[in-house]
Order: C-alpha cells, then structure tokens, then sequence
C-alpha cells in the first residue's frame, strides 16, 4: 500500500473513531417448550436489560394475583426489581416494561418513534435516526388485555392487567390465534436517564419458525446527551473497526474492515444491491453501475452490526 493510500485510510479510520457511534445487536434466547405440539416462548420469566452492560443482569418469574378460575389474574410486580435502578428495560415473552412508573423506581420511559405498518425500510429509519427527541416519553402504565403467564408446556394462566411500555405494545404476537412480528423502532430512556435508540427486529426465528428468539440493534448514549452520532456511545464493547470512503463516492467504494465481516449495500426501499465477504483489510466495492442516490452500507461481523449511509453520484 503506498504511504498515501494509507495516510487516507488511516484518516478515515480515525474519522469513523471519532465521529460515528457504533450499533450494537443484542439476541436473547427465551424459546420455551411446546403446546399442543407447537414451539412457544417462555412465558415464566421477566428477563431484565442494561444498555450500560449491553447485556440481561438477571430474571424474575411472573406471578398472577386475584386469580379467577386459574385463567384470571392481575400480575404482581417484583418489589426488589421495581427498587432497583441498574436494569433499564425488561422481557417478558412478547411483553417490554422499562424500569418506570408502574414498572419500577427509575427514570426511564419509551418513545415509538415508526414501525413496518407506519413506515419502512425501518433500517433507514433506525440509521438516520441521529438524535433523541428532546420530549414525548412516556412512563410505564398498567395495560389492560389478554397476557399469557405462567405457560411453559400447559395451558396459559392469563392476566388482564400488566404494567408495560405502550410504545412497545404489539412489537411481536404469538399465541393461540395470529403470530407474527411488527418490527418497531423505538428511543428509550434509561434507568438513568440516558438514551438508547432500538430496532426491535425479530420474535420468531425464521427457518424453523420458533418464538422467542429476541434480536435488537440499539446506540447507547452514556454520556447523557440525546447525540446518536458520536464515539461516546460505545461504553461497553470494542466493536471492529470500519471505514467506508470515500463519501460521497461515484466509482470505486472502500470498505475497511478490521475482522472478518459480511458487507452488505441496500438501497433506501430495502433491496440488496451488493455484497462482499471480507477477512481484514480493504475491500473495493465498484458502485457505477448503481443509480445516483443514498444507500446504505452494513457490515456484519461476529461481535458487531454497524451502518453507514453513502451517497453515490
């Protein structure tokens, strides 16, 4: 490599560093047995999040008080997890709760920001989503509807009232009747008044079709400011490095990539134009032949999903 190319390279390097917040991908597992012969989710637990950990820090069993017949109840809060403040969001099957309200004793809430019924690709949405709106959040409020509980391989328990965040309601729906995912993009404050910007992705694993499997892109911001553009918003990984140059771009596209990774192009309605495999190093990507306009580069690796908008001209 000349010392020019690599003066280049070493500036967008440093470029990406110091001016593009990184996306993360968080995946639970809470597949649970079988019903009639059928995969569900677990429906025993509350799984408990940390944007600052970037990971669950632990679970409670959900418990149904005023039962009615066995099939009836309201949901009874666990005390020590609606004290705590180090948990931020929470899991229950296809239920979200932050720690708020009549959910817990923290600072958090949640904005619906689009969902694939409002809007798509929701990808782009997430991506160019550059700031928190300053206001419109809401704390968790006791919701009234029907809620699986207690269902591991027999019959559900079901409650009609349960404390959760209403910008998450309807994200994902599996039971006796339709199943399905509606993807939702949502801003949550933390615990602590910090702020995270999700893409809840997936519910159902999709080639074998079994629930429980919860993906998420999200940007943390430690720092307390509603940026999603900058480095501070990676606190708890070191994610492989990328650069993509130059930008805008109109024949050849630069990909740097400091581990084994997948890239990807889409234009903005969601379609695949490009891809590449790539070990470490540079990857040159020829662009000519895609129309003049934005699109978006994402590079998957093991630890990692990051994305960039180009433009190409």
């Amino acid at each position: 490599m000349s010392i020019k190319k690599f003066t280049l390279l070493l500036l967008s390097l440093l470029l990406v560093i110091n001016l593009t917040a990184q996306v993360q991908t968080f995946r639970l597992d809470i597949s649970g047995g079988a019903f009639m012969g059928s995969p569900i989710p677990d429906y025993t637990q509350w799984y408990y999040f940390s944007f600052e950990q970037g990971d669950t820090i632990g679970a409670s069993a959900g418990v149904l008080e005023n039962v009615n017949g066995g099939q009836i109840g309201t949901e009874v809060i666990d005390a020590a997890w609606k004290a705590r403040t180090d948990w931020d969001i929470a899991f229950h099957a296809t239920d979200i709760r932050t720690n708020s309200g009549a959910s817990g004793n923290g600072a958090s809430a949640s904005l619906f920001i689009a969902d694939t019924l409002s809007v798509t690709p929701l990808e782009d949405v997430f991506s160019n989503l550059n700031e928190a709106p300053a206001e419109g959040y809401a704390a968790d409020e006791i919701l009234s509807g029907t809620f699986i509980f207690g269902m591991t391989s027999m019959p559900p328990l079901r409650t009609t009232q349960l404390s959760a965040s209403k910008a998450a309601q309807g994200w994902a729906v599996f039971g006796m009747g339709a199943s399905g995912e509606n993807p939702k993009v949502i801003v949550f404050k933390t615990a602590t008044g910090k702020y995270a910007k999700v893409y809840l992705k997936q519910f159902i694993e999709k080639e074998e079709e079994k629930p429980g499997y919860i993906e998420f892109d999200y940007v943390y911001q430690p720092d307390g400011s509603r940026d999603f553009t900058t480095a501070t918003g990676i606190s708890h990984a070191t994610p492989a490095t990328i650069a993509v140059y130059p930008n805008p771009v109109s024949d050849i596209l630069h990909v740097a990539v400091s581990e084994k990774s997948d890239i990807v192009i889409y234009n903005l309605t969601g379609t695949i134009v490009k891809q590449r495999k790539a070990q470490t190093g540079t990857v040159s990507i020829p662009v000519s032949d895609l129309g003049k306009g934005s699109y978006v580069v994402r590079v998957n690796s093991n630890a990692t999903s990051q994305v960039q908008k180009v433009i190409v001209r």
